[in-house]
């Protein structure tokens, strides 16, 4: 039998797992990256791409790429029966630096990440391999593989299991996975040449037939409506059926129906994130309802947490605790995520009637005033990798970090990411760096940016350190710097 040892072995090579890998190879870290099927997937599954996953994409250097393919920016609206709008969601650019809600097809994106892979020699993908077994040997991971060519032991320090909501290493591991399934199935229609243009989804939260109307790139748009109580999966998602129910919409002929699926929504969380030197991300870990179009994007999320620790971790920069942190990290915002979209959906589904009271308090939470809904929730760490209590203000401790438009050297404008590097780095806020011993910075990151304050900061005379994934991990004043060297040594 082929024995190989690698520093990471990724498993599934769908968004997370592909993306995992192009934010290790950007580190340097050499990986294997395994999956099952001959080649990538063709079906459209996710279809929305958000502010944060570009933002992960852009620390991987393939958020231009990508958003050249995507409708950027389209917002929601949400019918009663009666067809008026009684919410709405727009997609600025927010605070991550790129629009709330973009539509994308999955299988560009798919594309564009292994093509990324390209970039690293250390850095390779095996189509046609199964994980058939793996066991956490404490100091690592040993792992079988069914390939093309035969068996394949690979020796690992770290598994990363991105192989999806049937998760097998999920399987191998025992691990539970908690939550529900919703008992209402949907039927989930993919099209091209629409002639609906509008840039926004559209939500019919219509008892008699919950449906969706969503935007997507190439003059496309896909449909997805509830199969009511009673009703055969099979025959209602016929063709013939098909154009029946969305005949409201538009005439569909056979060549512009690219896709018509029966698909089961899961609001459900593994009882545990990471097993030892074996950690599970996006699908693998959690499975969100569609309503918030978070699934896919949660899973970029997870990627982002996960890969600079391990890049430290393998490189010994970093002991095995750092693994801890990601559930620590994580769990939380999963859970708020599901819950959000778990929300979404008791509107969007009023199943029982279209019920004025219940629908009211929902919206209470969601829907302030004015019509306009709450965006997504927005992680905020209070524990994990963060060095607290370094300075009189640590108000942004565990935040991301704001990502502006900032001029370069030469005065040309980019994203903040894109002057920080994709380690980790301080920003000197109302602080002149040049003041401060630059092997007392070093000790802390390679590179450091120095802000002016505004008129009315957030923050002023202080060092704020960021992670590689763009969360503040300390807010340090000046003369605390040797403690925060010392502490962030230790971590």
């Amino acid at each position: 039998m082929r024995v190989i040892d690698v520093p990471v072995l990724i498993v599934g090579a769908g968004p997370t797992g592909l993306l995992t890998a192009n934010l290790l190879g950007t580190y340097g870290v050499e990986c294997l990256v395994i999956e099952r099927n001959e080649g990538l997937s063709d079906h459209p599954k996710a279809i929305l791409l958000d502010d944060e996953g570009l933002r992960a994409l852009q620390a991987a250097g393939l958020a231009e790429e990508v958003s050249a393919k995507v409708i950027a920016g389209y917002g929601a609206r949400y019918y009663a029966p009666d067809g008026s709008c009684f919410a709405k969601v727009d997609a600025p650019i927010t605070e991550h630096g790129y629009a709330r809600r973009n539509a994308f097809l999955q299988p560009d994106l798919e594309r564009t990440l292994l093509a990324g892979l390209e970039r690293f020699q250390q850095v390779s993908v095996a189509f046609s391999s199964t994980l058939e077994r793996f066991q956490d040997l404490g100091g690592g991971v040993e792992a079988t593989v069914s390939t093309t060519d035969g068996p394949l032991t690979v020796r690992a320090q770290v598994l990363l299991a991105c192989d999806g909501g049937r998760s097998t290493v999920r399987e191998h591991l025992g691990l539970a996975m908690p939550g529900r399934t919703d008992s209402r199935d949907w039927v989930v229609v993919d099209t091209v040449n629409d002639p609906d243009r509008d840039r926004f989804s559209k939500f019919f939260c219509d008892p008699a037939r919950p449906m969706v109307s969503i935007p997507a790139p190439g003059s496309g748009r896909r449909y997805e409506y509830m199969i009511l109580p009673g009703e055969d999966p099979a025959a209602l998602s016929t063709r013939e059926r098909v154009r029946e129910t969305l005949s409201r919409f538009r005439t569909i002929p056979d060549e512009d129906m690219t896709r018509a699926v029966v698909y089961t929504f899961h609001a459900r969380v593994a009882e545990r994130l990471q097993v030892g030197r074996v950690l599970l991300l996006g699908d693998a870990a959690h499975l969100s309802p569609p309503f918030a179009g978070q699934g896919m994007n949660a899973g970029l999320r997870d990627a982002f947490n996960v890969a600079w620790k391990v890049a430290r971790f393998v490189a010994g920069r970093a002991s095995p605790a750092i693994l801890d942190t990601y559930e620590q990290e994580r769990r939380g915002p999963i859970e708020e995520m599901i819950d959000y979209a778990v929300s979404l959906g008791e509107i969007v589904m009023p199943v029982g009637g279209f019920d004025e009271a219940a629908r009211a308090r929902i919206l209470e939470a969601l829907v302030p005033s004015g019509g306009a809904m709450q965006p997504k929730p927005q992680a905020a760490y209070t524990e994990g990798w963060l060095l607290p209590g370094l300075g009189k203000d640590q108000s942004l401790l565990g935040r991301p970090l704001p990502q502006p438009m900032v001029p370069g050297t030469e005065g040309e404008a980019r994203l903040l990411d894109d002057h920080l590097g994709n380690d980790f780095a301080v920003i000197a806020v109302g602080v002149d760096a040049q003041e401060i011993d630059p092997a007392k910075l070093l000790a802390l990151a390679p590179n450091t940016l120095h802000l002016q304050p505004p008129d009315a900061p957030l923050v002023a005379n202080q060092l704020l350190l960021v992670r590689p994934d763009r969360f503040i991990a300390a807010q340090i004043d000046p003369d605390r710097l040797e403690e925060a060297a010392a502490q962030f040594a230790t971590f």
